[in-house]
């Protein structure tokens, strides 16, 4: 059960970011395959005996992403700023290019959000039944 809580987490989260994003940038139906990649993913971290095991260690997997992902996103800003100096930060941080530029991390961090969000939603409901 505390699997699928995870996953309906997991999907809410999904859906809300299909709605957010347009379909001109994204196409609708390619949320689905975001979603079995996240559930697959999803799986096998909350059932990894390095992982959290209450909702405040998955919480604070969120916040260090949310963190980790400004930093990401701050690093592409000043590597493309530094190519593109005529350009807005924003637009600079797209414009970084490299393995580990804008692209990536517009997809790691929302995605590893996600997974410790629902994590920490399953991990809720794990104490609750003890």
């Amino acid at each position: 059960m505390a699997d699928a809580i995870g996953l309906v987490v997991l999907a809410g989260l999904v859906v809300l970011c299909a709605a957010v994003v347009p379909s001109s940038e994204v196409a609708t139906p390619l949320f689905f395959f975001v979603y079995l990649a996240l559930a697959a993913g999803g799986i096998y971290t909350w059932h990894s005996d390095k992982s959290p095991q209450d909702p405040s260690g998955w919480l604070l997997l969120v916040l260090g992403g949310v963190i980790l992902g400004a930093l990401f996103l701050g690093a592409d800003a000043v590597v493309g700023h530094i190519h593109h100096p005529e350009l807005s930060l924003f637009d600079a941080a797209k414009q970084s290019g490299g393995p580990f530029g804008f692209a990536l991390t517009i997809m790691v961090v929302p995605a590893f959000a996600f997974i410790a969000l629902a994590g920490a939603v399953r991990s809720f409901y794990v104490v609750s039944q003890k």
